[in-house]
């Protein structure tokens, strides 16, 4: 079942088209279903952000931690209307190296 929030957006200049996608609620697939429907094939999917999360620069495969005001956001974000946001953020554990990339 694919939620009912999602808005898109479409631009096209030369070549393959790039659609923009906004839903509220990632499902397992659920871009890729959604194009589907419309008769549009998904060739690549790209991550702009998860939440208030933008991911920047990162390449594939790349992580960072957060900073103390990210993890603040994603509190106020998720945790349910009147819950006490945590005033003592935890440290950021160190990341491991990230992983390669397979091969083309």
């Amino acid at each position: 079942r694919l939620a009912a929030a999602a808005e898109a957006r479409a631009q096209r200049e030369e070549g393959p088209a790039w659609l923009s996608v906004e839903i509220s609620e990632g499902r397992n697939r659920q871009v890729r279903r959604l194009c589907a429907r419309s008769g549009l094939v998904v060739k690549t999917l790209r991550r702009e952000c998860i939440g208030p999360i933008t991911l920047g620069g990162l390449s594939p495969g790349e992580a960072r931690p957060l900073s103390a005001s990210e993890v603040g956001q994603c509190y106020r974000r998720f945790m349910p209307p009147g819950a006490a946001v945590p005033t003592v953020l935890p440290l950021p554990l160190p990341l491991p190296p990230p992983l390669p990339l397979p091969p083309p």
